[in-house]
């Protein structure tokens, strides 16, 4: 008889939704850190990005990107800079690559070397 197993997402499907997770608390991270520079939940997300490796850098640096290109609310701007920073203290290696791609972009990210 035939029967149908449940497909198993790939490394790659998962990888796509960890890094839009990790868009979705860069977006969170972006206001609040423009609203409180010390609290515990900012404290949270900043464990998060750095458990979440070269994904979390790439969520970071789509939901920028998606920031400066005009197709996010306003708020975010203020929490760019650490958003930028905090690409860095995730893994050096691999940041110079994305704090690039975001450089070229010709937008006005606060990218700081």
């Amino acid at each position: 008889p035939a029967f149908s197993q449940k497909q198993q997402p790939t490394t790659q499907q998962s990888d796509v939704n960890s890094i839009e997770e990790y868009m979705q608390l860069a977006d969170k991270y972006a206001h609040i850190e423009s609203l409180f520079s010390e609290n515990s939940e900012k404290k949270e997300i900043e464990e998060q990005f750095l458990a979440g490796g070269t994904n979390a850098q790439e969520g970071i640096a789509r939901f920028l990107t998606v920031c400066a290109s005009g197709r996010m609310t306003q708020g975010w701007w203020n929490g760019a800079a650490s958003l930028v920073k905090m690409i860095r203290k995730i893994d050096k290696g691999s940041a110079e690559i994305i704090l690039l791609r975001l450089k070229n972009l010709k937008t006005n990210i606060p990218i700081i070397y």
